[in-house]
């Protein structure tokens, strides 16, 4: 499973963008999901790793109902 919160998906003509910031592990996920989904030709991940220590770091730094910062993981 993959955290929806860091993770940006667009398609466009049965081509799926993965936009966002994940551990290998997510990222991982995230890309079996789209390659496994109906009428997508391509899938291109934009995806930046991170660590499990910065996951956990911007999960305590989201709060529910409001859009996450992932630039404050990088100051900014």
């Amino acid at each position: 499973k993959f955290n929806a919160v860091y993770v940006k998906v667009v398609t466009e003509n049965g081509v799926v963008y993965l936009l966002g910031l994940v551990t290998q592990q997510e990222a991982d996920a995230a890309i079996q999901v789209a390659r496994t989904t109906g009428d997508v030709k391509k899938v291109v991940t934009l995806l930046q790793i991170i660590t499990d220590a910065e996951a956990k770091a911007l999960d305590v730094k989201v709060e529910p109902g409001k859009p996450a910062n992932p630039d404050s993981i990088s100051g900014g």
